[in-house]
């Protein structure tokens, strides 16, 4: 037993899909995500943490993008999903996209399916979201900056983490997109040692943004 092992830090990705993120666009993403993920390490690692792990959805896109990086870097990997497998296949485009998610499945140390919701609604996008918003350190997003279209929306989740006490790095969508930094208000601020110092060391690493109007929605 080890009695003074160092904490996990859990990181949550969250963003657009392939759908709303420019073909051009994507390989700069993916490699932002991926130094981003280093520099995430190097501050966890100043910050008391010994273990990381990514949550992801492991939707097209954003979700898939963190989570190969993740796995890429030796990070443990855990899969919340909306729905069970089987309803949530139906969301993705094709064969090829299937395999990729049950590779993804596969490698992760812990998935969170809901076998019990199969309805075509929003509510498992909402609940994905929040569990992930809950449980992260620190939200990884990429985001346009509009406005979230319904519950689960990339918005609709910087703003569930930050309610929740957890910092935000915000990866624009468009070309020369600096990361940023949203900070959650001091009064929802978590007060662990690990929050604590990892908000200070980001908060020296990266510009803080306001926070924008889009992200104010009904929580």
């Amino acid at each position: 037993m080890h009695l003074f092992a160092r904490p996990e830090l859990k990181l949550g990705a969250v963003g657009h899909r392939l759908n709303q993120l420019p073909e051009a666009a994507r390989p700069r993403i993916r490699d932002t995500i991926g130094r981003l993920l280093g520099v995430i390490e190097e501050i966890g690692e100043a910050a008391g943490a010994g273990r990381f792990t990514m949550l992801s959805a492991l939707a097209e896109g954003t979700d898939r993008y963190g989570a190969e990086a993740a796995l890429a870097r030796g990070w443990a990997l855990e899969a919340p999903l909306p729905f069970s497998v089987k309803r949530y296949e139906r969301d993705f485009g094709d064969k090829a996209s299937v395999k990729e998610f049950r590779a993804l499945m596969k490698a992760a140390r812990k998935v969170h399916p809901h076998p019990e919701n199969d309805a075509d609604d929003d509510a498992g996008y909402g609940g994905v979201g929040a569990f992930i918003a809950q449980h992260c350190h620190l939200l990884l997003a990429v985001w346009s900056g509009a406005a979230a279209k319904g519950p689960g929306g990339t918005g609709h989740v910087i703003a569930l983490a930050l309610a929740a006490g957890a910092p935000v790095l915000w990866l624009g969508v468009e070309r020369n997109a600096p990361t940023r930094l949203l900070a959650p208000a001091k009064q929802n601020a978590r007060k662990h040692d690990l929050d604590r110092a990892l908000r200070k060391a980001l908060a020296a690493r990266f510009q803080t943004a306001e926070r924008p109007a889009e992200l104010s929605v009904r929580l």
